[in-house]
């Protein structure tokens, strides 16, 4: 694509590095080629994970984001279709926290993690992608993508913040707890994704885990997310652990 303002020039509007801009440009401009070719060849799949959040729910908020988590549907078509346009395949086999096989390929240079469905609790739906650049001017043009509500989203990305202990994690439940607007469906979702997990006590769990992220807070401290505005560790954590106390 052709866009007709400077991208350095914008990087240090955003106050983000300028490599970092282009490398979450180059991603959402990945989803315009792999997610039609996809629908087009009948593989049913559903964009997961930091980048549906961000690019469907966050709006100016978002931060930028540079690989795809997708749940497959249909695992072997959808792996041939993707060699086919030119996807590479650089790791097969179990991820962390999850018993199934799973792929990881990438497409000109950008990671696709691919994830065959285990139990989803909702059916995909084609919602809009916007990127960041489109809040600061450029006219970039929106994309339609496979995903998921805001609570099935989320749910799947609190479980993902309290097993990985990240902050780019840590900012998207933050940011994401404020447009929740089905609680109820939010925690149903929750309780349906530990209990797959194995999690059998969620909320003795999240609390375990919020206490010990609190008590090492200063970890935090030297990492980054690429946010035009980072909030501080401390006050993200504690918003948080109340927020899961009062559900």
């Amino acid at each position: 694509m052709q866009y007709d303002i400077d991208l350095n020039e914008l990087a240090i509007k955003l106050g983000i590095d300028a490599t970092k801009v282009r490398k979450s440009l180059a991603t959402y401009e990945a989803m315009g080629e792999i997610f039609p070719m996809l629908e087009k060849e009948g593989c049913r799949v559903g964009l997961f994970g930091g980048t549906a959040l961000n690019k469907i729910y966050f709006g100016k908020k978002q931060r930028l984001s540079y690989d795809l988590d997708i749940f497959v549907y249909s695992y072997q078509k959808t792996l041939r279709v993707l060699k086919k346009i030119g996807a590479k395949m650089t790791f097969s086999g179990a991820f962390p926290g999850r018993k199934v096989t799973s792929a990881r390929m990438t497409y000109k240079e950008i990671v696709l993690d691919l994830v065959p469905t285990e139990k989803i609790f909702e059916e995909p739906e084609k919602l809009q992608l916007v990127d960041l650049l489109y809040y600061y001017g450029q006219l970039v043009p929106p994309i339609i993508v496979p995903s998921y509500s805001i609570e099935y989203l989320m749910a799947e990305k609190t479980l993902a913040m309290l097993d990985r202990n990240e902050l780019k994690d840590i900012y998207d439940t933050w940011i994401g707890f404020r447009l929740l607007t089905n609680k109820r469906k939010y925690v149903n979702y929750m309780n349906g994704i530990a209990k797959i997990r194995g999690i059998k006590d969620i909320i003795a769990y999240s609390d375990r885990q919020m206490v010990g992220m609190l008590a090492n807070v200063e970890y935090y401290d030297k990492k980054y997310v690429d946010v035009t505005n980072q909030p501080d560790a401390r006050m993200m954590l504690k918003d948080i652990k109340a927020f899961i106390e009062m559900l």
